[in-house]
């Protein structure tokens, strides 16, 4: 039953046309995360925080099968570490970005941001 309910969010997550719309607004909430992210950066203890970073070249024809793959890691980790019926005694973010690093910046005017 477990399996059905991932299998549904995936689907769901999937068919979910905001995840890719161009969107100030999101991108308004995007800029506070890495705000807080960057806060955090100075201001936590290294055990109670994790930065990992990984560079790499590869084809943009997998760049969709790439953001599926992020999406289906933050599935699984909400799901593993995250339940309603246990205590909680501290709130974490997890972020993960994939962004391309060898392309100019937006050019004043671009719709798809």
């Amino acid at each position: 039953q477990r399996r059905l309910l991932q299998q549904h969010q995936r689907d769901s997550m999937n068919q979910n046309p905001m995840f890719d719309l161009p969107s100030e607004s999101i991108r308004q909430l995007h800029q506070q995360y890495l705000q807080q992210v960057q806060h955090a950066l100075f201001r936590q203890p290294v055990h109670e925080r994790e930065f990992i970073s990984v560079v790499l070249a590869f084809n943009q024809k997998n760049v969709k099968a790439a953001k599926q793959k992020i999406r289906d890691f933050q599935l699984e980790f909400s799901q593993q570490f995250y339940s309603a019926d246990t205590i909680k005694d501290a709130v974490y973010q997890l972020s993960v970005q994939l962004v391309r690093l060898d392309k100019s910046p937006k050019v004043e005017g671009q719709n798809d941001v």
